[in-house]
């Protein structure tokens, strides 16, 4: 079993994020149409709208991870902080000075 973390970067995760919510965004409408009971409706906008929250969520604690690492890099700290996406580990590349 491959580590999926290992080759995940910042630009990755916030593409996979934004990917995850446009995806899920026309999975909703999709669904909507295609669905035709009120519950089944309800149900699958509350599961799309989860999926969304979920990934925005995400993108911004990578966000929040990355600016933190830049922030002790620039106070010359070397040791970098560690980001997690989903539950896997992100290489933040260190910005230079």
């Amino acid at each position: 079993m491959t580590n999926f973390g290992a080759n995940l970067n910042l630009d990755t995760a916030r593409n996979i994020a934004l990917g995850t919510m446009g995806g899920a965004f026309i999975i909703g409408i999709i669904l909507m149409k295609v669905v035709s009971s009120i519950v089944g409706k309800a149900i699958s906008a509350v599961l799309m709208l989860a999926l969304v929250l979920g990934a925005w969520s995400q993108r911004a604690s990578i966000t929040t991870c990355a600016n933190t690492v830049r922030t002790q890099v620039a106070a010359g700290n070397s040791k970098p902080a560690e980001c997690t996406f989903f539950g896997q580990k992100i290489s933040i590349p260190l910005p230079s000075k």
